[in-house]
């Protein structure tokens, strides 16, 4: 079942996705590609977003378990709980790309809001397909480090 935290996101996604921008000066190429990753993401909807969800939680468990869940900034989250409801998408994204031997030839990177990690917030990077690419505190990177990928293959957190 689709969370309202969760429907809430997918719409602010929805509208930001009509403002984002390239990184740089696209050429009909990346533009092409950038107009195909900005469709994959509006035909996969709340359900891709959901796909998200246990990496977001992932996520969240990672900062409660290294600074205490009273030291969360707020309260701890119950296992019940809307995780969607605590997340922010302030800044249109940006379509990027990740040099000349990236899995992708383009990217959609958004950088959002936590209260559980204010220092670093949100990433969330889809790749040409809509496929999510990254989940976890903004680092500018784009994918999951080769060394996460090693260590837990498949994974999008990190």
């Amino acid at each position: 079942m689709t969370s309202d935290g969760l429907r809430a996101t997918a719409a602010r996604v929805a509208e930001l996705l009509d403002l984002a921008e390239p990184d740089g000066d696209p050429t009909p190429e990346q533009r092409q590609c950038f107009d195909r990753a900005v469709a994959a993401l509006r035909a996969g909807g709340p359900e891709l977003l959901d796909t998200l969800t246990p990496h977001l939680w992932e996520y969240y468990r990672d900062v409660e378990d290294a600074v205490g869940a009273d030291n969360l900034g707020m309260p701890p989250l119950a296992d019940d709980a809307d995780i969607w409801a605590h997340v922010e998408l302030p800044r249109r994204p940006l379509l990027m790309e990740d040099g000349p031997d990236a899995a992708s030839p383009c990217y959609v990177n958004f950088e959002g809001e936590v209260p559980w990690e204010p220092e670093h917030g949100l990433q969330l990077v889809f790749d040409a397909t809509g496929a999510v690419c990254r989940v976890g505190p903004y680092t500018g990177h784009l994918t999951v480090s080769p060394s996460i990928l090693a260590a837990h293959p498949g994974t999008v957190y990190g």
